[in-house]
């Protein structure tokens, strides 16, 4: 009667100790849905005025960027110019820098690159456009850039639009990518 007891005891014990397990898993999942609702598409590091900028296409710009630079830079800093895009092509357009994409292709072509990427190529008209503005008396109007409509993945940091800058400080629950991808390098 002993045993009948006993395991009567653990059958009740489990059933008392699953409700609390099942409303844990349903905040969970409902926190999942809430965040999924509001967070971007898997694959997207940012949407710029309604255009995605992938992240293996922000990882493959920045990696070949790395081949060619002579100073590295990090996916969040390739994303930050990438996001000023829009602004920095229309105040380049203006003051007339006028090289095109083929120009940039080519450029990079010839530091190495066999096949740049698109946002490789973007990202270096942004830096151009950049360092050429001062030397013609020109500015980007700090305005404009905190109007564009950005929408940054967490992984990536977050939009200042004060700034027009990519804070590079993910939550504290999301691996950086700069981690994760060292982290992948050492087991290699």
């Amino acid at each position: 009667m002993d045993a009948v007891t006993d395991s009567t005891r653990m059958t009740r014990a489990r059933g008392r100790a699953l409700p609390p397990v099942r409303r844990v898993v349903a905040v969970v999942t409902a926190g999942l849905l809430l965040l999924s609702g509001c967070a971007m598409d898997a694959g997207t590091a940012a949407t710029v005025e309604g255009q995605e900028i992938s992240e293996s296409g922000l990882h493959e710009a920045t990696r070949q960027f790395n081949q060619i630079a002579q100073q590295p830079v990090t996916p969040a800093q390739v994303l930050e110019v990438l996001v000023q895009l829009p602004v920095l092509d229309e105040v380049g357009d203006q003051a007339g820098v006028d090289f095109t994409d083929d120009e940039y292709r080519n450029a990079m072509v010839e530091a190495g690159l066999s096949d740049p990427h698109p946002l490789a190529v973007d990202f270096l008209r942004g830096l151009n456009i950049q360092n050429t503005l001062p030397q013609l008396g020109e500015e980007v109007p700090a305005e404009a850039l905190a109007e564009l409509d950005v929408q940054l993945n967490p992984r990536y940091g977050s939009w200042d639009p004060e700034s027009a800058t990519v804070s590079a400080d993910p939550p504290e629950w999301i691996t950086p990518v700069e981690e994760e991808q060292a982290s992948g390098e050492d087991q290699r």
